[in-house]
């Protein structure tokens, strides 16, 4: 899991996105840096996504709901999720301008599962808390 990610949606930095991004919502922020909701348009250059690999993908296709797990932790619920593939090099290369293996966040990338799942509607069971001696700094909008 992508608990940065899931921290960014769930404390509200990436208003007005409520989820990891879908498909269509995917290739509008790859193709337009915007993600338009509810017909506003809204600046999005960073692709907000959960990668999973195919076992989670064949285990979870018909469920309900799927947990999202930090440091034991249920940390969040993808509810009724939808699971669609990993453009990982047009992702890395509509992001960083280039198709690099040896840039760091390529390499991440290239390592994610063959998937990305999205859902309808995301609920946040607990604030991450990174135990960092931080964690009383960090705001929130």
């Amino acid at each position: 899991m992508q608990a940065e990610f899931v921290q960014t949606i769930g404390e509200g930095w990436a208003k007005p996105l409520n989820r990891f991004m879908n498909e269509m919502e995917l290739t509008e922020c790859l193709h337009k840096k915007t993600l338009t909701v509810d017909g506003v348009t809204h600046l999005m250059s960073c692709p907000i996504t959960q990668h999973c690999t195919k076992e989670v993908v064949d285990a979870c296709k018909d469920k309900e709901f799927l947990a999202l797990i930090y440091n034991g932790e249920r940390v969040a619920i993808i509810n009724k999720p939808v699971f669609y593939a990993n453009r990982k090099e047009e992702i890395a290369t509509r992001t960083f301008g280039c198709f690099e293996t040896s840039h760091p966040y390529t390499a991440r990338i290239i390592q994610q599962g063959d998937f990305l799942v999205s859902g309808e509607s995301m609920s946040f069971v607990k604030k991450i808390m990174w135990n960092d001696g931080m964690d009383q700094y960090r705001l929130t909008p």
